[in-house]
């Protein structure tokens, strides 16, 4: 099942401009694998000489190519509001789990690398004999031919290192994905700071839904009891606000490695080219929020100027119908059943976002206290927040 979604204007020219992004970093990225393994072409592209030292330059490739791969799937999934979006959320842990993995070991240098050949090897060879129980259900998988691990130089010992006491494999590291995170950040803030940005967005969410639990079905549906009550147009902004985030942690995930390999070999045009695609995306992201914020205030002037032809109720559900499925829930929480307008409510863990929403949702504030309607100014809302954030009224 599938619906026939269109996603508005500026939520189709923002994801747009993602997908650009993102195909500019999975170019930088073929360059990435060029220099690891010394394709005659990137010559041109790459003044530095250092060499990826072995083995890393072995499997690094490999790496490399699978988010690629991974970031060409999830561009061609999300070429439209669809419900394939939700299982973009299991590549982008996938691709963001690589990310992290690629950076730790380029951080830590051979001897990690070695230590993954290992576990890779050792885990390959167990494949060749496998059994399950549950209750009395028996699977068993085996090899008739296998060989021997012990005629097989080095095997034995591998086996022993990543398998416990009691018969269960091992992971092939013991590092926990927050602290593999903080080892790649030795090669530089922006690389903890980017895959810690990447991790937060995606890792949470998506465990729920590769999981198949109800959370994770919530998440996606932003439903609390199970139904599907949105209007198309309110399920297409669900959707592009979805596909916005997914791009978005790949794209930073993207930059950790790019900024991670010219850290420890040296690669300072794919660095300049990369700062040159996220700074042009920057740059269109800050017009279109000017522009937006234009045609937000032109709409108030407009509303103020044929506010007498409308009863208040009216234009209140006009502006209403205008709004996003996060500025009406925002709004929501600041208000009570009886319509005022319940400041307490704001708490202590305002941010900058917070602010930003409300600056938008100024055009709306039409609220009841003591049975009358009033509007509530812009310098208001900005005074009591600066308050709660303990700046200066």
């Amino acid at each position: 099942m599938d619906y026939d979604l269109a996603f508005n204007k500026k939520t189709s020219e923002c994801i747009s401009e993602l997908k650009e992004c993102l195909q500019e970093l999975i170019e930088i990225n073929n360059t990435l694998i060029a220099a690891t393994i010394q394709h005659p072409s990137i010559k041109k592209l790459r003044k530095e000489r250092k060499l990826v030292p072995e083995p890393t330059s072995k499997v690094l490739p490999l790496w490399l190519l699978s988010v690629g791969s991974s970031a060409i799937t999830i561009q061609q999934l999300l070429d439209r509001p669809s419900l394939k979006t939700r299982e973009c959320y299991c590549i982008a842990r996938s691709f963001v789990e690589t990310a992290i993995n690629i950076c730790f070991v380029i951080a830590e240098g051979p001897s990690i690398t070695k230590k993954a050949l290992r576990h890779a090897r050792q885990k390959s060879f167990k494949d060749l004999d496998r059994e399950s129980k549950i209750g009395p259900s028996i699977i068993k998988l085996f090899v008739s031919n296998r060989p021997d691990p012990v005629k097989i130089s080095g095997l034995s010992e591998e086996i022993a290192e990543f398998t416990t006491n009691r018969g269960r494999d091992k992971d092939w590291i013991d590092l926990s994905i927050d602290e593999r995170i903080l080892a790649a950040g030795r090669l530089g803030s922006e690389i903890l700071t980017d895959l810690h940005i990447a991790r937060f967005a995606i890792y949470r969410h998506s465990s729920e839904i590769i999981h198949g639990t109800l959370a994770g079905v919530v998440y996606f549906w932003k439903e609390k009891d199970g139904n599907i009550n949105q209007s198309s147009q309110d399920l297409a902004e669900l959707i592009g606000n979805h596909q916005i985030l997914i791009f978005s942690a790949i794209i930073t995930a993207m930059s950790a490695i790019i900024n991670a390999f010219n850290a420890a070999y040296g690669f300072s045009a794919a660095k300049e080219r990369l700062k040159l695609v996220i700074d042009s995306l920057a740059a269109k992201i800050l017009t279109e929020k000017e522009s937006e914020a234009t045609e937000q205030k032109n709409e108030l002037i407009n509303s103020t100027k044929s506010r007498s032809k409308f009863t208040k109720d009216q234009i209140l559900d006009e502006v209403w119908d205008r709004l996003s499925i996060n500025q009406r829930e925002l709004l929501n929480s600041f208000m009570t059943p009886g319509g005022d307008f319940e400041v307490r409510n704001i708490g202590t863990n305002t941010d900058m976002q917070l602010i930003n929403d409300l600056k938008v949702l100024e055009k709306f504030l039409l609220i009841r206290r003591n049975k009358r309607k009033a509007w509530i100014s812009h310098h208001s809302i900005e005074s009591f927040l600066r308050k709660k954030l303990g700046g200066n009224s």
